[in-house]
């Protein structure tokens, strides 16, 4: 599985804010991203695959606000990226980001993981 690191995602919020941010920001992301990629006691990922990764680095990312600014849209943008990055592009979402930025603002990660799966070409039947 393709992974994030915490400099990718303080450069994504940096071109979207303008705003550098500072070494305490790398230790928050880090601190995220091991949440994210956590294993349990029998060594298996706890978020099991690419689309609930993404969903929980979202929720995260907007709700732990370790950023300046831009936190929700860094929240989506990097989220998109880990499933491009693990290949899965989402299509014809355009007109519901609402619905998705309400997700992520109510820490939901079930529903963006409907959410993502609903846009998600590769997983309609």
């Amino acid at each position: 599985m393709n992974k994030l690191i915490s400099r990718q995602i303080i450069e994504i919020n940096r071109k979207l804010s303008g705003i550098c941010s500072n070494a305490e920001t790398i230790k928050e992301i880090d601190a995220i991203l091991l949440e994210i990629y956590s294993k349990n006691k029998e060594g298996f990922y706890i978020f099991r695959d690419s689309v609930s990764k993404a969903a929980k680095l979202a929720c995260e990312l907007y709700n732990q606000k370790p950023f300046a600014n831009k936190n929700l849209a860094t929240a989506i943008y990097t989220a998109f990226v880990l499933l491009q990055v693990n290949g899965i592009t989402l299509t014809g979402y355009d007109n519901d980001l609402k619905t998705l930025q309400t997700h992520i603002i109510n820490n939901d990660n079930f529903a963006v993981e409907n959410w993502i799966n609903k846009y998600n070409p590769d997983n309609m039947i």
